[in-house]
């Protein structure tokens, strides 16, 4: 349950493209970011570049009462929206869709004071309704919504997708550079960024961190939990085996005459195998009937703090069910096989 989990962390639709985008830091000090966007878009590895105020992949600014006009000014508190600075081709370089209306554009200088927002933004202020609607937050003044986007994860999936309006700031007062590549020969890739970064800002150093990087820092803590789990499955699987092993050669040796005497009387080799079989088999099912609610419950306790969860089902339980069937039944087999091939003359002579 806790793989199918990481692997939908791993393959969720996040609404954007996290593949091939590369995070650089800036300073507050340095400036002429056009002038570093133009020598970067020269490249012809590069596909596009843009700045943010905060990642894109963790939001977490305090959420601000949203107005617009025609609401109830006593819920403003209760519609609470986080906020994004970003500056133009934001939405190209992230391959975030917009849904209705445009996005920002260098050219229209009247963008600055307008707003985008998701779609939870718009479900509040009402479907079809807020596109053109003059709308504020804390104490920014009002802007006309330019654009719906399509949601998308801007924390983890531990929460649930909330509010967002999307302001356009200049670049130059943005905290984080962001430059999408095309897949190729990245190291050399970034060796020309860096050489045109070094030129333009000597005295500032060049650190970059990959978006998809900056994204698998969110699930650390779950991709640690999956590898001691699957540790401690294999290793749990190990001993549970061995101590199956010994029981059975314990069984066999004390079961040696009745086995020679069943041979003799005719017993076939598959019913000397299910004679010795059935006992550990019943206790292996009354085991997993132990096990499947156990676990069932802790596992809903954990995926209960993800608000996109994978779906458990009857079947992961029915797959491990069969799964321990079928590995106690291989470590069985030697003992119980070699036991229903012996000779049943030396069994019975055994002591």
């Amino acid at each position: 349950m806790i793989s199918k989990q990481v692997n939908l962390i791993r393959n969720i639709n996040l609404g954007y493209t996290k593949e091939n985008i590369i995070k650089l830091n800036k300073s507050r000090n340095q400036k002429d970011f056009s002038l570093l966007k133009e020598e970067l878009l020269r490249m012809p590895e590069v596909v596009s570049v843009t700045s943010t105020s905060t990642l894109p992949t963790n939001i977490v600014s305090s959420g601000y009462g949203l107005r617009w006009d025609g609401m109830n000014e006593d819920e403003a508190q209760t519609h609470l929206v986080h906020t994004l600075y970003v500056g133009a081709d934001f939405f190209k370089t992230f391959d975030i869709k917009i849904k209705e209306g445009r996005a920002f554009s260098e050219e229209i200088t009247t963008d600055t004071l307008n707003y985008i927002c998701n779609s939870e933004v718009a479900k509040l202020i009402g479907e079809g309704d807020a596109l053109g609607k003059e709308v504020s937050y804390y104490r920014e003044e009002k802007g006309e919504l330019i654009g719906v986007i399509e949601d998308f994860h801007f924390k983890s999936i531990h929460s649930k997708i909330e509010p967002l309006i999307i302001s356009y700031g200049k670049a130059d007062d943005l905290d984080y550079i962001f430059v999408r590549i095309l897949p190729g020969d990245i190291p050399a890739t970034l060796g020309q960024i860096q050489e045109i970064w070094e030129t333009l800002y000597p005295e500032f150093p060049f650190e970059y961190q990959f978006l998809d990087d900056n994204y698998n820092n969110l699930y650390k803590g779950e991709y640690q939990m999956n590898r001691l789990f699957n540790l401690f499955a294999i290793l749990a699987l190990f001993i549970s085996c061995l101590g199956l092993f010994g029981l059975v050669s314990y069984s066999t040796t004390c079961r040696i005459k009745e086995i020679g005497i069943r041979k003799v009387h005719g017993a076939s080799i598959f019913s000397i195998i299910g004679l010795l079989s059935v006992q550990f088999t019943g206790l292996i099912i009354v085991a997993i009937a132990i096990a499947v609610p156990l676990a069932g419950y802790y596992m809903n306790q954990w995926l209960d703090n993800f608000a996109f969860r994978t779906e458990i089902g009857y079947s992961i339980y029915l797959i491990a069910g069969l799964a321990a069937l079928a590995i106690a039944f291989v470590t069985l087999s030697y003992h119980t096989i070699r036991a229903a091939l012996s000779n049943p003359i030396d069994a019975i002579h055994y002591e």
